[in-house]
């Protein structure tokens, strides 16, 4: 039966005590990171990690560590300034940075919670991937002159350990509330610099350093930029969380990153993230008051009032508007009339040209797959293209496996809890995984070997809170008074 108890909207003494430290080390990161030498931005980054190792809170410096690889407004991106987080040189050409140290140093204090069961299913198959992902490798770059690209693809190999690390790390439901608290400044420096950048045209990191920008023009044509994984990983979890600890606090987060797709015209990210959207609509305000859902749309009225007040502001949101109306030029097979969707097909048929050559092992990671594709991870703009292409078919098989049982493992798991809350967060996380492999096969490289640190840490997080709502919903449902 359902419990009736009162919705709590406020933070706990140790949750307002994270929030307020995460702003203030955040603020730290910034001024280290752009109004310091160097070298006393290398001492500062070295200086936390002490303090990583030694902390109880797991929760605080993954989401910390999560803030800083996802960019939020391009903070902390090396794409957009000269200054980034700090990079140690070691020897021959061979560096490491804050980061890789990070993950090596969570993946061994993992390592040293032996009393720790770990929560993540379908380990065998992760295995599989890395196994397969080594092999391939090493065999694609065994006749090469020098190891140029064995290296990068090595520090990317890294970054799959945190799959484990995570699961020994944060292991209870509480983890993931507190996690999502800590998110927030995130989330919020996204859509302040989108606004920023809306009013202005210029970049909100540009006061704090000198953007660098090949082509200057670029800017007007990149709408309120901004990192999907911080926002798709806080939507995720905290549409699935809401039903579980019932905090409408939890709806400003959400509102944000909603009103941040919206206004990015990511035209992909919107189709895709609408079903969920709906879907949290109907259910949360058919759970909770009527009252509420009033009260949050006038919220949400009020805010859009207020944001159209400026003529550039409307410009730029009439701009993004109508680029989002492009989506339709697909199923209208206009797809030559937008310029974007052009230079995406003309990636997609050089990249089916490389899949020819092996299509059921791919090309690998060496000369042959980088050099011939545009951009450093093969972008055609095309996920599952991308997959096929360094590793084949069976690549493909590999890393849509384990979330497509996740998912089916999801929704069974739902299907006992008929009628209890916590089904409707299953089902959420049903849909968020669906997102993902759509999003994949029409758009972004969600899934895959190539992708960059702030994905696998997104998808090893997303992972594990799905390996734990499924393995532990008795004790979720006793702890919250659902049973």
């Amino acid at each position: 039966m359902i419990s009736n108890k009162r919705m709590s909207s406020n933070l706990n003494t140790d949750q307002k005590r994270d929030l307020s430290q995460i702003i203030l080390l955040l603020i730290f990161s910034i001024v280290f990171v752009y109004f310091s030498p160097y070298i006393i931005n290398q001492l500062y980054f070295l200086v936390l990690l002490p303090f990583i190792w030694k902390s109880k809170k797991d929760y605080f410096w993954i989401g910390f560590i999560f803030i800083l690889i996802t960019s939020p407004g391009n903070f902390f991106s090396s794409n957009f300034t000269t200054q980034t987080i700090a990079i140690y040189n070691i020897t021959g050409g061979i560096s490491i940075s804050f980061l890789d140290l990070v993950t090596i140093l969570l993946f061994i204090k993992s390592l040293n919670k032996v009393n720790i069961r770990t929560s993540l299913l379908f380990p065998e198959l992760l295995i599989a991937i890395l196994i397969y992902f080594i092999i391939r490798l090493f065999e694609s770059n065994l006749h090469t002159e020098n190891n140029f690209y064995l290296i990068p693809y090595l520090r990317i190999m890294l970054t799959l350990t945190c799959f484990y690390s995570i699961s020994k790390l944060m292991t209870t439901i509480d983890n993931y509330i507190n996690f999502v608290i800590v998110l927030f400044p995130g989330i919020v420096l996204v859509l302040a610099s989108q606004i920023y950048q809306l009013f202005t045209s210029t970049y909100l990191i540009g006061l704090f350093s000198d953007v660098i920008f090949a082509d200057k023009t670029t800017l007007m044509d990149r709408l309120a930029e901004f990192t999907p994984e911080i926002l798709l990983l806080y939507l995720f979890l905290s549409t699935a969380l809401i039903f579980i600890f019932n905090k409408s606090s939890f709806l400003i987060g959400i509102s944000i990153v909603i009103f941040s797709f919206f206004i990015s015209a990511t035209r992909t990210w919107i189709i895709s993230l609408l079903v969920l959207v709906l879907y949290f609509v109907f259910k949360y305000f058919q759970q909770n008051k009527k009252r509420l859902l009033s009260k949050y749309l006038l919220l949400f009225f009020i805010l859009v009032f207020l944001l159209i007040q400026s003529a550039t502001m409307m410009k730029n949101f009439n701009s993004s508007y109508q680029r989002a109306l492009t989506s339709t030029y697909i199923l209208e097979n206009r797809e030559d009339e937008d310029a974007s969707m052009v230079k995406r097909m003309d990636r997609k048929m050089e990249v089916k040209r490389i899949i020819a050559v092996n299509p059921i092992f791919g090309t690998g990671f060496g000369k042959e797959f980088n050099q011939n594709l545009v951009g450093f991870t093969g972008d055609s703009h095309t996920g599952y293209l991308n997959q096929i292409a360094n590793s084949g078919i069976i690549g493909l098989i590999l890393t849509l496996a384990p979330i497509i049982l996740i998912m089916i493992k999801l929704y069974r798991t739902s299907i006992m809890y008929a009628g209890i809350r916590i089904r409707y967060s299953l089902i959420i996380l049903v849909i968020s995984f669906g997102v993902l492999i759509f999003v994949n096969f029409l758009s972004y490289q969600t899934i895959g070997y190539t992708l960059r640190l702030n994905q696998y840490f997104f998808l090893a997080l997303l992972y594990n809170f799905a390996s734990l709502l499924i393995i532990y919903p008795e004790n979720i449902l006793r702890k919250t008074n659902l049973i």
